[in-house]
């Protein structure tokens, strides 16, 4: 029998769900704190027990906090001394949650990643090669609002609205199942709720939310089917009360609402071992631009589908330039630098053009290529810096990371 899994993180847990031909056969729950006991790695709630100084908390703010160091002007938060990748850390909370439900169903065939649905690109990548790192063999990311669609329909079509609620944020989406095909049509998002905020306004809150993504989607109250608050946060001043008494009929109480999102993001992995459960559609937000030397350039506009690409040709400015340099931006306000790359391989001699190519894949993660459009031939993309970890590098962290026992 082959286990997939499917995950969730917050600022409060990552949650890893084995299931074996379709039946959850495991569960682990792991806080995202990463700490030093001497020597020894500890991560969760061991690491707690760590002074400040030997301790990194809900290593999830650091997937792309700015920073004027680190990759790609991501910050390394600092553990016992020593500057850390956050693909690393995350890597080793993946791993806890790995390994504490490898030891009853076995390695597993493939992970899919539920992240929230406004995570950008360079968050997404970080997370991507963390999992890997971790000892997932394959792995896909969804947006959490269509995990949580997968769990909530019972081979009929549903228009929903979900709510996600966790100390950093709350998130409303409005998401279509209809055929095998989940789309969400909408969303919003608003800063998280405070400990101390009053339940008047939390509720308050989570309705501007929800009303932003009914906007967003075009879509109103009596034309959804379900509406469900899912989340670490769901017991926040009692919103989830609030919001079912605000919406009616149409709200839905689930038995565990913290792990609805981890639920569907394991059925999903059932692709990875029979039929696909549903094909997800994702929206590209923010877009992607390109530099070369100049002002940057749109490559893949916000609102595209992914899996997109686009072109771009760029003429040398000297015959005997043989290498261009390249640069790609994630178009946030302001833009978010992903990557600097130096491409070479043209031949010397006038009118060579380099055809530039940014792809944008099904987890919505960017990568680069390039050819000679005069005189064929693909050209070398050496990645200068970027954001994520190189095959090599993966391969390493890969190996020590799986080697470490949490």
């Amino acid at each position: 029998m082959s286990a997939v899994l499917g995950l969730s993180l917050s600022p409060q847990a990552a949650r890893v769900i084995a299931a074996v031909e379709g039946s959850i056969e495991a569960r682990a729950t792991v806080v995202p704190t990463v700490g030093l006991m001497g020597d020894q790695v500890v991560v969760g709630v061991p690491a707690r027990s760590c002074p400040p100084s030997m301790r990194v908390d809900d290593v999830t703010r650091y997937l792309a906090q700015a920073a004027s160091d680190g990759v790609a002007g991501v910050a390394w938060p600092t553990l016992g001394g020593r500057a850390c990748p956050p693909v690393e850390l995350l890597a080793r909370v993946f791993r806890a949650g790995l390994a504490a439900v490898e030891r009853q169903v076995g390695r597993p065939v493939g992970a899919v990643v539920a992240v929230p649905v406004d995570l950008g690109g360079i968050e997404r990548r970080v997370v991507r090669d963390a999992i890997l790192a971790a000892g997932a063999p394959v792995a896909r990311l969804i947006a959490a609002p269509a995990a949580v669609a997968l769990t909530l329909t019972e081979g009929h079509a549903l228009r929903a609205l979900v709510i996600e609620v966790d100390d950093r944020a709350v998130r409303a989406a409005v998401v279509e199942l209809a055929d095998g095909v989940v789309d969400i049509l909408g969303h919003a998002t608003e800063p998280g709720l405070a400990s101390d905020w009053p339940p008047a306004e939390v509720v308050a809150s989570a309705q501007r939310t929800c009303d932003q993504a009914l906007a967003a989607a075009a879509v109103t109250i009596d034309a959804l089917s379900d509406a469900v608050v899912v989340g670490d946060g769901v017991h926040h001043g009692a919103v989830a009360d609030h919001i079912a008494a605000w919406l009616g009929p149409v709200a839905r109480t689930v038995a565990a609402p913290a792990e609805l999102i981890a639920l569907g993001a394991a059925q999903l992995a059932t692709m990875f071992v029979g039929e696909p459960a549903a094909v997800t559609v994702d929206v590209v937000a923010p877009g992607w631009s390109l530099g070369a030397g100049s002002s940057l350039t749109q490559m893949i506009a916000a609102g595209a589908i992914a899996p997109t690409r686009e072109v771009r040709l760029i003429a040398r400015d000297r015959v005997d330039r043989t290498a261009i340099d390249l640069e790609l931006w994630e178009d946030t306000v302001p833009p978010r630098p992903y990557g600097r790359y130096h491409i070479t391989g043209l031949a010397p001699g006038a009118g060579a053009i380099a055809a530039c190519e940014v792809t944008i894949d099904v987890d919505r993660i960017p990568r680069i290529e390039a050819s000679d459009m005069v005189n064929g031939g693909a050209l070398t993309v050496a990645p200068v810096v970027e954001v994520g970890l190189d095959d090599d590098a993966l391969a390493a962290l890969r190996a020590e990371v799986t080697a470490w026992e949490p």
